[in-house]
């Protein structure tokens, strides 16, 4: 059998989409957000969004005794 006998794959453009959003949701859901803009928080030793500077909760950015023991 050559690779001529074998239909070519044909994936839908709406198939692509809903696979990306899909992998997004799945690979961002544990991760920390603001809660002002959404956008995810990728170091939690700072108080403030680097996105929009909004003030994060505390149950969100690292106290300085957490920042510190983890350094």
């Amino acid at each position: 059998m050559s690779s001529s006998d074998l239909p070519a794959l044909a994936i839908q453009p709406e198939a692509i989409s809903n696979l990306v959003e899909c992998l997004t949701i799945h690979t961002t859901a544990r991760a920390h957000r603001c809660p002002c803009c959404k956008s995810v928080v990728y170091s939690r030793r700072f108080a403030t969004c680097r996105d929009c500077g909004e003030v994060l909760p505390d149950e969100i950015h690292l106290g300085a005794d957490e920042a510190a023991r983890l350094s």
